[in-house]
C-alpha cells in the first residue's frame, strides 16, 4: 500500500518552509498599529500631584511586523513627560497631544503617527510630608470561648506620607488593606499590607506593617457576697436597701482569673436612680477592670425601703 501523501516527510518539510516564508514576509510588511504606552510624569521636587493622571496614552504607530513584534517582547517603549527642571508658577498645566508625542521614548524604527488620547490637565501644588497613624481595615472573628486581650499592635504604628499639601491636610490616618481573619484561637503575628489608595498622588515610606493580636481562651469564676454600696449620695435616715450583697459570675481570659482580687470589684447603686425610682427597685452596677466581664449577677437589682422607723 502506498503511503498517504500527507504523512510523508517531504510534505511536513514543505509545510514548515511555507509557514516560515509566510511569517518572514508578514514580519517585513508595514502596518499601522494602536498601542497604549505607559505614561510617566516627573514633577519638580517641590511639587506634587493633586489628582490622578492617565496611566497610559494611546498612540498609533507605523512600522514593520518586526518592529511591532519587538514592542511586545522586550522593548522599553514609554512616554515620559519631564517637568523636573521647569519653574511651575501656576497650579495647573495642560498636556497637549504635541507634548505627548514628544514624550515618547525608545521608539526604535517605529513612527508615531498620531496620539489617540485627548489633551488633559495636570493639577499640582506644594509638596509636604506628614506622619499619620495606621488604621485597621480588617475584620477579626474569634473561635467561641476566646477573646482578644490587648489593643491591636502595629509595628511600625505610623506611616510617613508625602504629597500635595491640600490633600495631606485631609488625611489623618492611613488604612491597611482589607483583610479577614476568621475563627482565631491563637495569637496572631503577621505582616499587613497598607492600602495603595491615591497611589499616583501620595507616596509612603513603608508599604506594610506588622500586626500583633493577643488571643486567650476564656474562663469563668464565681464570687459570692460582694458588698453593695451607693455612689453619688446616701440614703436619708430611716431608709435602707435589701439585699446588701450580690453574687457574681465573672468571665475573663484564663490567665487573668487567678489574679482577680474581689476587693477590686465594686458593686454599687446610682444615687440618682434611687431618688428617681417610684417603685423602689434599683439596678446594681459594677466597676471592674475592662479585661473582666460580669456575665451574671444574683440579684440584678435591690429594693429600697424609705422612711422605715424601725427595721426590727
Amino acid at each position: 500500500m502506498n503511503k498517504k501523501w500527507y504523512s510523508s516527510s517531504s510534505f511536513y518539510g514543505a509545510f514548515i518552509f511555507a509557514v516560515a516564508l509566510w511569517g518572514y514576509t508578514s514580519l517585513n510588511d508595514i502596518y499601522n498599529y494602536n498601542i497604549n504606552v505607559p505614561l510617566d510624569l516627573i514633577l519638580p521636587r517641590n511639587r506634587a500631584l493633586r489628582s490622578d493622571l492617565p496611566t497610559t496614552i494611546g498612540v498609533q504607530f507605523r512600522g514593520s511586523g518586526w518592529d511591532l513584534f519587538n514592542i511586545n517582547f522586550g522593548n522599553n517603549l514609554k512616554a515620559e513627560i519631564d517637568l523636573s527642571d521647569k519653574t511651575l508658577t501656576q497650579n495647573k498645566l495642560n498636556i497637549s497631544k504635541t507634548d505627548m508625542l514628544n514624550s515618547l521614548k525608545s521608539l526604535g524604527n517605529l513612527e508615531a503617527r498620531s496620539i489617540n488620547t485627548d489633551p488633559f490637565d495636570v493639577y499640582y501644588g506644594k509638596i509636604i510630608n506628614k506622619l499619620v497613624p495606621i488604621k485597621s481595615n480588617f475584620n477579626i472573628t474569634l473561635k467561641e470561648g476566646f477573646k482578644i486581650t490587648s489593643d491591636l499592635i502595629f509595628n511600625p504604628d505610623s506611616v510617613l506620607i508625602r504629597g500635595n499639601e491640600n490633600i495631606l491636610d485631609t488625611i489623618n490616618n492611613w488604612p491597611t488593606s482589607n483583610y479577614s481573619f476568621d475563627n482565631l484561637a491563637v495569637d496572631l503575628n503577621t505582616e499587613i499590607k497598607l492600602s495603595d489608595r491615591l497611589g499616583q498622588i501620595i507616596t509612603r515610606n513603608i508599604d506594610a506593617t506588622n500586626l500583633q493580636v493577643n488571643v486567650s481562651q476564656l474562663g469563668y469564676i464565681e464570687l459570692p457576697d460582694i458588698p453593695i454600696d451607693i455612689m453619688g449620695g446616701r440614703l436619708e435616715n430611716n431608709s435602707y436597701f435589701m439585699p446588701t450583697i450580690v453574687s457574681l459570675k465573672i468571665e475573663a481570659p484564663i490567665e487573668y482569673l487567678e489574679n482577680l482580687n474581689p476587693d477590686k470589684i465594686r458593686a454599687y447603686l446610682d444615687y440618682k436612680e434611687i431618688i428617681s425610682s417610684n417603685q423602689g427597685i434599683v439596678p446594681i452596677h459594677f466597676e471592674i477592670d475592662s479585661i473582666y466581664k460580669v456575665v451574671k449577677s444574683d440579684p440584678n437589682f435591690v429594693y429600697i425601703f424609705r422612711n422605715i422607723a424601725d427595721r426590727n
